[in-house]
């Protein structure tokens, strides 16, 4: 499944549910998928662009993109974590030139303030530059 296709499913998913339910959802992805928010909480990690204390990493292995994430809040960590399903898998090149609206597409009142909005805006920015980078290098 590409990258693409991977959000659609979180739209089509979250775009169902009322602000609770994807209060909810959101929560419960942040705690079920420990194998994508396994990043350390060291400062090399940290992402400075978002209000919440929120640690990212991206590798390349093998060709593709592993994404992991990790924060302090469970509906950041929810959103980061259905970025990190998104990216890992995907080829650096496929991520880096992807037209990626998650955020703009969804409604989540509860969790996206425009603050927080704004920071995963960045943050989708640098993972792109860094899926670029990454593309680059190979």
């Amino acid at each position: 499944m590409t990258l693409l296709e991977r959000q659609e499913q979180y739209v089509n998913t979250l775009g169902e549910l009322d602000s609770f339910d994807q209060y909810t959802y959101l929560m419960g992805l942040a705690m079920k998928r420990p194998e994508l928010s396994g990043v350390p909480r060291e400062e090399e990690y940290r992402f400075l662009g978002c209000q919440s204390n929120l640690w990212v990493s991206l590798e390349e292995e093998e060709g593709l993109l592993r994404m992991r994430a990790d924060s302090d809040t469970l509906i950041v960590k929810g959103m980061a974590v259905m970025l990190a399903d998104m990216f890992t898998g995907a080829a650096p090149q496929e991520a880096a030139q992807a037209h990626i609206d998650l955020f703009q597409r969804l409604d989540l009142e509860v969790a996206l303030t425009s603050v927080r909005r704004n920071g995963f805006t960045e943050l989708i920015r640098f993972l792109q530059n860094r899926a670029a980078a990454l593309a680059e290098y190979n």
